[in-house]
């Protein structure tokens, strides 16, 4: 049988594929239909890549949230349409004091 597709199958890229197939019988009768394939789509990890952010020294994390902007969002991307991103900031440490939470 030859390969429907050079890779893994991808929902977000192709949710189906259709195919026509062949059979022949041992007197040499053939008969052609066609068989759709439907790929399930999955969940799939989000994917973040390195950034950076700054903040001043000495600054104060007990004050309102809109006065510790330290430029823009932080950019993920999931291709699983409609998941909710949540973010965490973490883990704490004595060298990290920073409480988790999810934004």
């Amino acid at each position: 049988a030859d390969a429907l597709t050079s890779g893994c199958l991808n929902h977000e890229a192709k949710d189906s594929y259709t195919v026509q197939v062949t059979v022949t019988d041992a007197g040499g009768l053939t008969g052609v239909g066609t068989v759709t394939i439907s790929v399930n789509d999955v969940n799939e990890a989000p994917t973040i890549s390195p950034q950076t952010r700054t903040l001043p020294e000495k600054l104060t994390l007990d004050r309102d949230p809109a006065d510790l902007e330290v430029g823009p969002e932080v950019e993920a991307d999931d291709v699983d349409d409609g998941d909710k991103l949540v973010y965490l900031i973490g883990p704490c440490s004595d060298s990290y004091p920073v409480q988790s939470c999810s934004l």
